[in-house]
């Protein structure tokens, strides 16, 4: 390639749908260069194969040598939701340990270091023990492996039970370092999900499956920190964004994924060009949210995402979001969210009751700096003002009397 700008890219389609995602990795000059691309041919009998460049601009580019080989136990997974199993044509079985030597892919997950998962490098390779098996013998044999996208994302498996052992473990020790209020879910582009055993035998489509998942989070964030605020993306949970059929290496269809959040958790819409739809369907679910904006493009963009957000309860505050790393614009974007007309409706507080080791307590979220009242009643009509306050925290929690046979009713206001 010579002074060549636009990534060119290795396509596969089965069936008209893309079997991979993972860029290339192409320098805009380099010399003769062998680049991988891996892909599972799934049910497909037949795939179309493309090399090219979509939206190209300037520069040489050659293409040489393309091949096609057939690879067994790359970046081999091995865990009790993802079985190996080797038998012979007729079908008889093969014992790990007895007629094959102990299999495993040793650079997976640690080319060029732990934690990395790369596209291609050199697969383990079966040994035979059994006499009975010589050269020539042909077997049949079933294993999962790690799937990369982009530039070598891999995800968590949702179901296997070490995964939740792996997430209370490191919840706990956030919260032992950290004493947090609140903790950010990165249920985000989750983009391989529901291949393995461990998701199959569960017999639940990528939706609920999804559904399942977020709930099983929030408790395991909620045991570690009682009370605390739990924020989670809004794109897997969102049919207007990515909670939907075909949606990169998903099995199954995405759609229901938001059944399993509950009202206490803060969604974070960030997808600029569906915000109206988004913004309305999770105040449809009765979720607070933050607007995730800014994204390195121009700061006044973000007073689009505000002016969608108006007829909204419940949204709570924005983020300057940055790919970059970039902080220039900050003090500008802060200025343009504080000069903004913010609608009241938008300090409308929230109201909660807990219990807790014998003692019951009101929780008020709502804006700092903000005058709200607390009212009682027993009956639903004489509501007389309970408390009055000044909020010096986006939370504020008060002890109550304790329980009696009679009903006590509670509501609060936003007064300036």
């Amino acid at each position: 390639m010579s002074n060549f700008l636009t990534a060119p890219r290795v396509l596969i389609l089965g069936n008209g749908l893309a079997l991979n995602y993972n860029n290339l990795g192409v320098q805009p000059t380099q010399d003769w260069t062998t680049h991988h691309v891996v892909f599972n041919s799934l049910s497909n009998s037949t795939v179309s194969v493309y090399f090219g460049v979509w939206g190209g601009t300037t520069g040489s580019l050659w293409w040489d040598n393309a091949t096609i080989e057939e690879v067994a136990f790359l970046n081999l997974i091995r865990r009790p939701g993802a079985p190996l199993r080797l038998e012979t044509e007729s079908g008889a079985p093969l014992v790990e340990g007895t007629d094959f030597a102990p299999l495993s892919d040793p650079l997976m997950g640690s080319v060029p270091y732990a934690g990395v998962y790369d596209i291609y490098h050199t697969p383990p390779q079966l040994h035979l023990l059994s006499a009975e098996l010589t050269n020539g013998v042909r077997l049949r044999a079933s294993w999962y492996h790690a799937v990369t996208v982009y530039d070598d994302q891999a995800t968590i498996c949702l179901s296997e039970p070490a995964t939740l052992t792996l997430l209370l473990e490191q919840a706990q020790r956030m919260q032992a370092a950290w004493s947090t209020r609140g903790y950010f879910m990165s249920h985000d582009e989750i983009r391989v999900m529901n291949w393995c055993a461990a998701c199959q035998d569960r017999h639940l489509d990528a939706g609920p499956l999804l559904a399942d998942n977020v709930r099983t989070c929030a408790s395991i964030l909620r045991q570690v920190n009682p009370g605390g605020r739990i924020y989670v993306w809004s794109d897997m949970f969102d049919p207007n964004h990515n909670a939907h059929a075909n949606y990169y290496l998903v099995r199954g269809d995405l759609t229901g994924s938001w059944l399993g959040l509950d009202n206490d958790l803060i969604i974070v819409p960030w997808d600029y060009d569906t915000r109206a739809a988004s913004l309305q369907f999770f105040a449809g679910l009765g979720n607070r949210q933050v607007i995730a904006g800014y994204y390195d493009a121009d700061p006044m963009l973000v007073t689009n995402w505000l002016n969608a957000a108006r007829p909204y309860t419940g949204i709570s505050g924005v983020i300057y979001t940055t790919w970059q790393s970039s902080y220039a614009n900050l003090e500008t974007f802060a200025q343009i969210l504080a000069n903004y007309p913010a609608p009241s409706l938008w300090r409308t507080p929230r109201l909660l009751g807990s219990f807790t080791t014998g003692q019951t307590q009101l929780i008020l979220e709502g804006e700092r700096g903000h005058r709200y009242f607390i009212q009682q009643a027993y009956d639903l009509n004489q509501w007389t003002t309970w408390t009055n306050v000044t909020a010096n925290d986006a939370t504020l929690t008060f002890s109550t009397s304790p329980l009696t046979n009679r009903s006590q009713f509670f509501r609060a206001a936003c007064v300036q």
